[in-house]
């Protein structure tokens, strides 16, 4: 493993932690449609990634070292110039994975909105909106069938 390596991970890293925030810009504007152009970028930064990521292990092992982050950090031990870099690396990645729970809820929260909504136009679609008066200003009721009698 190299310094390199982990220099092109905390780049994928940084990118992808952009988009994140970019994410979650548009889900507090409300433009949930423009998200779908996001999707395919931030898909591929996270498999881009995870195979950097895995590839860092691998080469971990190749080295006699274990392959997670006790390993990592005995790599360390030995290079202690790329430590600046680790950290950096594992500092982005908490943001981003901070910023993707916050983004999620962001998304529960539109998701509630979307079935609220839904909700009220199938009952306005069956004739039930929930109002008290109807367009004419008349009170509604469920069992009037006709014309009341002072008509």
């Amino acid at each position: 493993m190299t310094a390199l390596m982990l220099e092109t991970e905390t780049t994928q890293a940084a990118g992808l932690l952009k988009l994140l925030l970019r994410e979650q810009e548009l889900l507090v504007a409300g433009e949930v449609a423009t998200l779908q152009a996001l999707l395919h970028q931030k898909s591929s930064l996270i498999q881009s990634l995870q195979h950097s990521s895995k590839l860092r292990y691998q080469k971990l092992a190749l080295q006699g070292l274990l392959a997670n982050e006790q390993g990592m950090q005995a790599w360390l031990a030995k290079h202690p110039e790329a430590a600046g870099e680790w950290e950096t690396l594992r500092r982005i990645l908490e943001e981003a994975k901070e910023t993707n729970r916050v983004n999620g809820l962001l998304i529960q929260k539109h998701h509630g909105r979307t079935q609220s909504t839904l909700g009220m136009l199938q009952k306005a679609r069956n004739g039930d909106s929930g109002q008290l008066y109807g367009p004419s200003g008349l009170t509604r009721h469920p069992l009037q069938l006709g014309n009341s009698i002072a008509s």
